[in-house]
């Protein structure tokens, strides 16, 4: 039965857990640092430094690695953040996540000067998480660029606009569960006959020294590795 659990993310999994429940998968975008203040004592992305937001991350996907089945697998989505300069904060010491002039901003200043980080400073926090996570254990399988057609508008004058976030494929195991025939896309039939010509009767191209081609095999072979326990889907 589909359920819909409110609360802190970190006690509603110690009690799945305790109760013995399991995931397949968890797709999950955790508040940003610095950007939203929720109104609650402890909330995630308030932290002082950049170091204790980032193992808060690492506790919190600890548990989520201990609610997924073996084969499981976590999408994150985090977007970065710049060191800021004290400037535009709210009566609560922070940006309110709606002023372009102030969004992703970490403040007050003396937060981004405890992680040796200079005022305007892009601090890389979906990579830090990222590279931490990875240290704790999770397979860090790929990053994916989330690119926006249509961003949210920046009064920057010195810099691009941000158009772009991560998400990132972890796994709990080496062997994971991943329908890649889901996601699959037609290929056009000028590929198909592209990929299927002999090496060398291309034009412009030249027979590598050493190495004798035969025809591609690009569309007609695919990789026997990947059917393994589970019928009707495929593991990485």
């Amino acid at each position: 039965m589909n359920k819909i659990l409110f609360g802190d993310c970190r006690t509603l999994m110690a009690q799945m857990i305790q109760e013995g429940l399991k995931a397949q998968t968890c797709v999950t975008s955790p508040p940003y640092f610095g950007l939203r203040d929720y109104g609650v004592d402890g909330q995630l992305g308030l932290e002082s430094t950049v170091d204790e937001y980032v193992q808060n991350m690492v506790e919190v996907f600890r548990l989520v690695r201990e609610l997924l089945h073996e084969d499981g697998t976590l999408w994150l989505n985090l977007g970065d953040s710049y060191a800021g300069s004290g400037r535009g904060i709210t009566r609560t010491g922070l940006n309110d996540g709606k002023n372009p002039k102030t969004k992703g901003l970490i403040l007050p200043k003396q937060n981004a000067a405890q992680s040796n980080l200079k005022p305007k400073d892009l601090i890389g926090i979906p990579w830090k998480v990222a590279f931490a996570l990875q240290a704790d254990g999770w397979y860090l399988r790929q990053d994916i660029i989330w690119h926006k057609p249509n961003p949210m508008p920046e009064s920057i004058t010195d810099r691009c606009t941000k158009a772009h976030e991560y998400i990132f494929l972890f796994s709990k195991s080496r062997r994971y569960y991943f329908d890649h025939v889901a996601i699959k896309e037609p290929v056009a039939e000028s590929s198909i006959k592209r990929l299927s010509q002999n090496l060398d009767d291309q034009q412009g191209s030249d027979r590598v020294v050493n190495k004798h081609n035969g025809p591609m095999k690009a569309v007609y072979s695919r990789s026997s590795r990947d059917s393994f326990k589970r019928s009707n889907s495929k593991r990485a």
